[in-house]
């Protein structure tokens, strides 16, 4: 009904007052407005006819259908914050009956009343709210999270008459919003959330400890502002937003006191349910221990690495060193054993004989100190390789026993070789094969006073690209104890020191024979009875090959080099490239003693030349020597035409497997070591030269 209040409808007063008894009346026609209930439109008008009514009537109806059809709760306030309408869903939220809401305080159903009562002053003020926070209590207890977006509505004049509000229902959604925040706050790595602009819009408590700033003063700040290096963090969102996440993106926090946190990032982009990118989620995993470990270890690894180039440098001191003795030691030990060998050949007194015997015992003994100290010091330093290449296991075993002649023939024992057919046309080295078992063979000789000593090599296992070869020396020698057998193979151990001290020896020998099968996938072994001999074997695995392939020509056999006369060459000319003049001496009497025409040069320059000038048969070449060495020798004289083809055979101290490589290497045809065992070199020699004839 109007109202006094409405200046506007004052003057129409004695109308509305003379309306049956003071009931609803209309005022003028061109003055509608709004009368307490909500949309309830009453047109004023001086004629009352009962056809003009029915229009107000509907208008009345629609307007309730409208705010009813709304599930949100709507509510119109009046300018004092009083409840002038409501829709259904505000009666459901409330509790509370319509015609008991109406009238009364808008803030007095909310869990912050205060809060309320400024949300609706702040519509008044400023013509609306937008996703205004408020929490509704229903009379159960129970509190409804809504969003109220609120507007003034006014009269036909632009007077604003009251405040029209809809309630939007977010407590699932701030319910989904507290798990949300329970998980991000959940984890201990800092977790930020980034818009497309790089503004931060959430982080957990883990972000706001690492950079010492609070959750309200970095939401809405640039998420780059916050590390040691600003422009990589802003490329890394950025690489978010492009390619959709990053992997362990290296960045730096730093903290408000000036703490730097290393960490890495994993990002992915996050969407709407249409897939709209809405921004980026971002999780930091803090590796600064992780980094000062890797710090420490660098650091570490630094000094290991300065260690082990001090250690290389030591070694490479080292094998400098003792390559240099060897040589040293080999040099003077030539001529020795030489200069004895030739007094023997020409025929000495027995007392003489006996003298000379104890010389070449002594200076065998010293040889064999150095090669086997030597040899264990380079199998210890892990220096030892083992080489592949064409093994003739006949040509091993008559190497072994043609070194042994003399010591054989000397003591009166006979030296049987029994070789397997099947133990050829493998690949193996050679060298280690024939020092291991002349390291056998040369103890069996040593401690055998009767009897024999016979070397077996034969097949024990076939595999499928290899053959384990079982090398064996049994003698008829003194034996040894029982309780001496495990410690046979330890280095610088003897059997029984009481009973083989006479014999002499380093003790190195069957630890370096072990070593050395080791190194060829195979294993040592011993049986021995005391006063009856002993039996001591090795294995090898060797590759098998199709055929034999080695350029190096087979060794004559031991049987037909001791039945040849000692003149075995028909003056063939060679060439002899030795810079030292004791050595030259005792070389060119030792070859001419074999039927050889010698001719000698100083260095290697002068046998380069000599070679270019004259045509021989075969050159033997010493390693180190002054202009030129036997190397760059070899290397010159296989530059010339004649040179392809000749034999050059390296005749040097320079006794390390790595010494014979080099020689190879350079172009020469086989290798002798010094101090040179004459049947052996002779034996060497009948490989490239042919006998005289009968």
């Amino acid at each position: 009904m109007c109202s006094p209040r409405h200046k506007h409808c004052q003057g129409h007063g004695a109308a509305w007052r003379g309306a049956k008894g003071g009931g609803r009346s209309s005022c003028l026609p061109t003055c509608r407005h709004w009368d307490g209930d909500l949309f309830f439109l009453h047109p004023c008008a001086v004629q009352a006819r009962a056809k003009d009514a029915a229009a107000p009537h509907a208008m009345s109806n629609y307007a309730r259908s409208l705010i009813e059809s709304s599930l949100d709760p709507l509510v119109t306030i009046s300018a004092e914050g009083k409840i002038t309408d409501v829709n259904e869903a505000s009666v459901q939220v409330t509790g509370v009956a319509r015609e008991k809401l109406i009238g009364t305080d808008f803030s007095d159903y909310f869990t912050q009343p205060e809060q309320a009562r400024s949300g609706y002053e702040q519509v008044f003020s400023q013509g609306f709210v937008r996703d205004y926070p408020l929490a509704i209590r229903h009379v159960s207890g129970r509190v409804t999270e809504v969003l109220y977006n609120a507007s003034v509505y006014r009269d036909d004049q632009g007077r604003v008459l009251g405040v029209f509000a809809a309630a939007r229902d977010v407590t699932a959604q701030k319910r989904a919003s507290q798990y949300a925040r329970t998980l991000i706050e959940a984890s201990l790595d800092p977790l930020v959330t980034i818009s497309a602009e790089g503004k931060i819009t959430d982080v957990n408590e883990a972000s706001v400890q690492v950079t010492g700033v609070a959750r309200e003063k970095l939401i809405g700040t640039d998420f780059s502002d916050y590390f040691t290096q600003p422009e990589q963090a802003r490329a890394g969102y950025e690489q978010v937003f492009s390619q959709g996440f990053v992997r362990d993106y290296p960045l730096a926090i730093r903290h408000s006191s000036g703490r730097i946190t290393h960490v890495l990032y994993n990002a992915s982009v996050y969407r709407d349910d249409d897939g709209h990118v809405l921004g980026v989620f971002a999780a930091a995993r803090d590796v600064t221990e992780q980094r000062s470990l890797e710090q420490v270890l660098l650091a570490r690894n630094l000094e290991l690495e300065e260690a082990k180039n001090l250690a290389e440098s030591a070694n490479r001191a080292k094998s400098a060193f003792l390559a240099n003795m060897s040589h040293e030691l080999r040099t003077p030990l030539n001529a020795i054993t030489g200069m004895a060998y030739l007094i023997r050949r020409g025929g000495v007194a027995p007392a003489q004989d006996e003298k000379l015997g104890k010389i070449d015992a002594a200076v065998r003994h010293l040889l064999e100190i150095i090669n086997s100290v030597l040899d264990l010091s380079k199998i210890e330093a892990g220096k030892m390789a083992i080489e592949e290449q064409d093994v003739d296991v006949a040509a091993i075993a008559a190497n072994v026993a043609a070194m042994l002649a003399d010591r054989v023939q000397a003591k009166k024992i006979e030296l049987v070789v029994q070789v397997q057919p099947q133990a050829c046309a493998l690949l193996g080295d050679p060298t280690r094969l024939q020092q291991a078992l002349l390291n056998y063979a040369a103890n069996a000789v040593k401690f055998t006073n009767t009897g024999r000593v016979t070397v077996r090599v034969h097949v024990e296992r076939e595999l499928h690209d290899s053959s384990l070869l079982r090398f064996e020396v049994q003698d008829t020698g003194i034996g040894i104890p029982g309780d001496a057998l495990p410690r046979l193979f330890s280095a610088f151990e003897q059997a029984d020191n009481s009973t083989t001290r006479k014999y002499g020896g380093t003790g190195l020998g069957l630890a370096i024979t072990r070593k050395l099968a080791q190194l060829m996938d195979g294993d040592v072994g011993v049986s021995s009875l005391p006063g009856s001999g002993s039996t001591f074997w090795f294995t090898a695995r060797l590759r098998k090959k199709q055929a034999a392939t080695g350029t190096m020509p087979p060794a004559p056999s031991v049987a037909a080099t001791e039945a040849a006369p000692w003149q075995v060459f028909d003056q063939q000319r060679v060439l002899l490239a030795e810079d030292d003049p004791m050595n030259q001496e005792v070389a060119r009497l030792i070859l001419e003693d074999m039927g050889l025409s010698v001719d000698c040069a100083g260095d290697g320059g002068a046998a380069a030349d000599m070679a270019a000038q004259g045509h021989y048969a075969l050159i033997l070449m010493d390693m180190q020597m002054p202009r030129l060495n036997g190397l760059d020798a070899t290397r010159l004289i296989r530059a010339t035409p004649h040179g392809k083809t000749i034999p050059i055979i390296a005749m040097t101290a320079n006794a390390f497997a790595d010494d014979k490589a080099r020689c190879l290497e350079a172009g020469m045809s086989d290798f002798i070591a010094k101090p040179v065992d004459p049947p052996l070199l002779m034996q060497t020699l009948l490989r490239w030269l042919p006998p005289a004839g009968p």
